[in-house]
């Protein structure tokens, strides 16, 4: 896997600033275990100085959606309501951090490798009839 923090003064890649941008968090009031696990793993390997860390999922969905199709895409399929917090930038848009202490580090696959969550929601947004093949 490929790791870059990114910044709001990093370089997008095309694909990626034509894209609707859409980040899933669990909401602040519920425990988050995947964070949780993260910041052992960091502690584990020796990074120092971490004292909080919450894992998240992004999506890139086509430019051509609607807010409102972005908007059912989250509400029925990407995020858990009660659970989970989306933001969400139109295409062109930054997404900017929730906090000026925060630091975002992406972790993509590498091209070619095979992504099947990527898969699955591209699937089940065909179904949704939000993304038509």
């Amino acid at each position: 896997m490929i790791a870059s923090p990114t910044r709001s003064d990093a370089p997008e890649t095309a694909s990626a600033s034509a894209a609707w941008k859409v980040e899933v968090f669990r909401r602040e009031e519920f425990d988050d275990s995947e964070g949780e696990r993260l910041l052992g793993a960091v502690r584990e390997i020796g990074i120092e100085g971490v004292v909080r860390a919450r894992l998240g999922k992004g999506y890139l969905l086509p430019p051509s959606l609607t807010r409102e199709e972005v908007d059912r895409a989250c509400r029925e399929l990407l995020a858990d309501p009660v659970l989970d917090e989306a933001r969400i930038a139109a295409p062109g848009e930054p997404l900017h951090a929730r906090s000026r202490r925060a630091q975002r580090i992406l972790v993509s696959r590498k091209p070619g490798v095979m992504d099947p969550v990527a898969l699955s929601v591209s699937r089940a947004l065909q179904r949704m009839g939000i993304v038509h093949s």
